[in-house]
């Protein structure tokens, strides 16, 4: 795709979006145990052969005294998600999230928010499954809440999931 200025002309990439989609979860929950949730599983139908797609994640979660954390996974495949294997091909994805240890409300009305960025290329056009999987090493895990509150005056938060197909 050729763009026109008047003295001179960028030639672009050509290339176009061929779906997006979006997964929203607003239902909040309490896990309590040294667990794995798969949080969000869909199944995506590629609508070309060999797309690459954009994923991207928000999770919105606390707890109340031991580590948690989120992970993307591809065909139940873990390892993609803030690691990188020995070539630094999986570096793509991001995680990051905040914390407010102190006592009092600021504690209990606070949220970690997740949030992760992936490329996936796929060979084919066979359908393929995206997970959203939380870990906690005990305690309570509360999802889509803070810790102290869980109600519509203080604005619940809520989870996305977006995945944009990209074609050639």
């Amino acid at each position: 795709m050729a763009i026109h200025f008047a003295s001179s002309s960028i030639t672009s990439p050509s290339g176009k979006i061929l779906q997006t989609e979006q997964w929203t979860n607003a239902s909040s929950s309490t896990v309590a145990s040294t667990t794995t949730n798969d949080y969000m599983n869909v199944n995506i139908t590629p609508k070309g052969a060999n797309s690459k797609f954009w994923i991207q994640f928000h999770v919105r979660m606390s707890h109340n005294d031991q580590s948690i954390r989120c992970m993307l996974g591809i065909d139940d495949d873990f390892t993609l998600c803030a690691r990188s294997d020995a070539n630094n091909t999986n570096a793509a994805a991001t995680e990051s999230w905040k914390f407010h240890s102190s006592s009092g409300t600021i504690a209990t009305a606070s949220y970690q928010d997740y949030n992760g960025s992936y490329i996936y290329t796929h060979s084919g056009s066979a359908q393929w499954n995206c997970k959203i999987r939380t870990y906690q090493a005990g305690g309570t895990l509360y999802m889509n809440r803070s810790l102290g509150y869980d109600d519509t005056n203080r604005g619940k938060p809520m989870s996305n999931l977006y995945i944009m197909e990209l074609g050639a």
